[in-house]
């Protein structure tokens, strides 16, 4: 993840910008100290820990175990940063 946020921050011509770990309890206090209602900060949450383990993405990968993309990430890094600076 590191690699991937210095591509992508160099992309936009901001340096450095750091990849910060949180835990759920604090993704989900964030959440709903922002104001989002509980059922909907729960289920983000239930959702970055089902991404995380691998089980949101379980069944894609039973269907298609050798699919990858083929898009580089300096190339995404390229449409990403002409997006951003619009």
């Amino acid at each position: 993840w590191t690699d991937i946020t210095a591509t992508l921050s160099g992309a936009v011509g901001k340096e450095n910008v750091p990849w910060v770990e949180f835990t759920d309890e604090q993704s989900l206090n964030g959440m709903l100290h922002a104001g989002l209602p509980e059922t909907i900060a729960n289920a983000y949450t239930t959702m970055g820990i089902a991404l995380r383990s691998g089980e949101m993405q379980s069944d894609y990968w039973k269907q298609h175990p050798h699919e990858m993309g083929k898009v580089k990430l300096e190339e995404f890094a390229t449409e990403f940063a002409e997006a951003f600076n619009k």
